[in-house]
């Protein structure tokens, strides 16, 4: 189970968050140049824009959504 986001300093969330960032970059850089190197122009094509991207990605995160949202109204 996730912690509570209370449980965090501003600066610990910045800092997670900057992380996560950079981990999931460098994982997506190298599965890029993959498929480039492998697929090419076939690769290229299929690539989906990021409106269906970030949809698919709030989707998979209701649960952190969710938290964030009481968060917010506890503080309203």
């Amino acid at each position: 189970m996730n912690p509570k986001l209370s449980n965090y300093s501003d600066r610990e969330l910045l800092e997670l968050v900057i992380s996560n960032q950079v981990n999931i970059s460098q994982r997506l850089f190298r599965i890029n140049d993959f498929f480039l190197k492998h697929y090419g122009e076939e690769f290229v094509n299929e690539i989906e824009h990021k409106g269906p991207t970030f949809n698919k990605l709030i989707k998979e995160h209701k649960g952190l959504l969710q938290q964030l949202k009481s968060e917010m109204s506890e503080n309203e």
